[in-house]
């Protein structure tokens, strides 16, 4: 896994140490194949593995390296650590996976993969998500991507996950679906527009861009009930949907919503991610699955037809859901071997 380090925690107080014994590598090697053979025995963890290594990072860093300021430098060799609240520390991050991904472009072998300074075991957590490396690569590496065998990479995924989910928990709580702010919101659903509804309905939200703007709607239905603007303005947008929620957040630990969404992200994607044709490249990054172009249409029926069957008694099996679970590219380019 990836640790964080508390944030006052003083730079000097880090030391980078070289590993020069033969032995000591050999123990870390042994140390990281020692749970390979567990991991090949669990179908979806084995295939996460066998599809990371079908990636190949094309020799492109400047796409992500123009993200940062110029004075910033490349990655010392064998660095490995890094802090989000530094931007040299950021890149390093980058540079990280952008050079780890980068041996595994003339490799087949799990071992390699398990090998790298990067790796850490994937791991399907209690709630059914799964944690891996592919799904930690950071969005701009995805981006300079293709597959071994020259194909770009495009991704099936669910438009406004999180609050989508919930409100489809909430409707097949409801014994009646008729009302207004019932049928309000099933279309929004269907038609993937909650952020941007709340965003054009809401003061705070309407000139926030749309990465803080989906932070903070987040933030407000899955930590703790907290009466803020924001969180008024919802309410007055979805009483009984914010009723719901704050009721269950007021039984208990407040985590029981975002649990919720959670668990019926990995419900759907985990199944359908596990039941795709072995021969196909397939990723899965929590609430969106990666493949090839003519691979998308399958994904995508695939996660409509589990979706409706979960929520049988709220969605119609005629509803075209193709908003909901839409299609688009990862990848920014295409490499040519120069051969």
């Amino acid at each position: 896994m990836s640790y964080a380090l508390k944030k006052d925690l003083d730079e000097t107080d880090l030391i980078s140490v070289s590993v020069t014994s033969k032995a000591f590598s050999k123990k870390l090697e042994s140390f990281a194949l020692s749970s390979l053979s567990d991991l090949q025995k669990d179908k979806v963890l084995d295939k996460i593995n066998r599809n990371t290594l079908k990636l190949f990072v094309t020799d492109n860093p400047i796409y992500f390296r123009l993200d940062f300021p110029s004075n910033y430098k490349e990655l010392k060799a064998g660095t490995i650590m890094w802090r989000d609240d530094h931007v040299q520390d950021r890149l390093n991050r980058y540079e990280a996976y952008f050079k780890a991904f980068v041996t595994l472009n003339s490799s087949d072998s799990v071992e390699d993969l398990c090998l790298l300074p990067i790796y850490f075991e994937p791991r399907i957590n209690a709630l059914g998500r799964a944690y891996h490396l592919a799904a930690s690569m950071p969005r701009l590496i995805r981006a300079i991507c293709v597959t071994k065998t020259n194909e770009l990479v495009y991704e099936v995924d669910m438009v406004s996950a999180q609050p989508s989910l919930l409100m489809l928990e909430w409707l097949k709580s409801l014994e009646d679906i008729n009302t207004k702010e019932a049928k309000k919101c099933l279309d929004l659903v269907i038609d993937g527009g909650i952020y941007s509804y709340i965003k054009s309905h809401s003061k705070q939200l309407n000139k926030m861009d749309y990465g803080r703007m989906k932070k903070s709607i987040l933030t407000t239905l899955n930590a703790e009930h907290k009466a803020t603007k924001l969180h008024k303005e919802l309410v007055i947008l979805f009483p009984d949907f914010m009723g719901w929620i704050d009721t269950i957040k007021k039984q208990g630990d407040y985590r029981k919503v975002s649990h919720l969404g959670q668990s019926a992200e990995a419900n759907i994607f985990i199944n359908v991610f596990k039941d795709l044709p072995e021969d196909m490249f397939s990723l899965i990054i929590h609430d969106c699955i990666l493949t090839t172009e003519p691979k998308t249409k399958l994904v995508q029926d695939k996660l409509i037809a589990i979706t409706k069957e979960i929520y049988c008694d709220v969605l119609s099996k005629n509803v075209n859901l193709d908003k909901l679970f839409k299609i688009s590219k990862v990848s920014v380019v295409r490499w040519e071997d120069p051969k």
